[in-house]
């Protein structure tokens, strides 16, 4: 029983572990795309307002 037991216990917390990692790695991923893509809207809305405030047009 022990023995049985044992291995169920090290299998759920493996699971666990894959679990946590996966989902750490998803929010990582996202974070990085997310920062790049809102970094890349600042930089276009800066650089129009930029031209808009020198009168050469914007969008």
């Amino acid at each position: 029983f022990l023995k049985n037991f044992r291995e169920s216990y090290v299998f759920h917390c493996l699971v666990i572990k894959v679990l946590c990692l996966s989902v750490f790695q998803t929010a990582h991923l996202l974070y990085h795309i997310l920062s790049t893509v809102s970094s890349t809207f600042l930089k276009f809305f800066i650089f129009s307002k930029f031209k808009t405030s020198n009168g050469e047009g914007g969008i």
